[in-house]
């Protein structure tokens, strides 16, 4: 938890646009393309829960 913090405390400051150049690889998230059609990613780990299909 030390590095967490200290790495959270590194960061505090960031602007928005600093931001924007991170990738976050445990995260997940939903785009709506066109023809209302969703899109998902999450990292390949969850890739093949049956849990995680819809």
């Amino acid at each position: 938890m030390k590095t967490h913090r200290e790495w959270a405390e590194a960061h505090l400051n960031w602007a928005h646009e600093d931001w924007t150049s991170v990738f976050w690889t445990d995260e997940t998230w939903v785009e709506e393309g066109r023809n209302s059609r969703e899109w998902m990613t999450r990292s390949v780990r969850i890739l093949l829960y049956k849990k995680m299909v819809i």
